[in-house]
């Protein structure tokens, strides 16, 4: 969950995240909602994304909500179990640190307000 206040109205999508969505331009690039979900394959299987906004149950506040899913496709075997999950922290991990904004990474680490 990303916390975000609204910038005339839209997502600050850009503040947050490096996700670019490319549209023709008869569209404006300021979103009031945006929903997307996508899958990417990786070697060994693939990763579902999901960055929407969220509302809270008073609502007061807003979040992105920014889900990674690692589906493990290939020679899966229970006894391995915990290399599966290692892995798929590794791929959401590598994911999230790759999608975040230089300037979101310094909110994280306490650097800005």
């Amino acid at each position: 969950m990303i916390p975000f206040i609204r910038e005339k109205d839209s997502v600050p999508l850009l503040n947050h995240l490096k996700i670019f969505v490319k549209l023709p331009p008869a569209f404006p690039q300021e979103f009031k909602y945006l929903d997307l979900a996508f899958v990417s394959q990786t070697a060994s299987g693939s990763i579902t994304t999901r960055i929407e906004p969220l509302l809270s149950e008073d609502g007061t506040r807003e979040a992105i909500l920014l889900d990674f899913d690692f589906a493990k496709e290939k020679d899966l075997h229970i006894r391995d179990i915990e290399n599966y999950i290692d892995e798929s922290h590794r791929h959401t991990k590598e994911m999230f640190e790759q999608i975040i904004t230089d300037s979101y990474r310094k909110y994280l680490k306490g650097e800005t307000i």
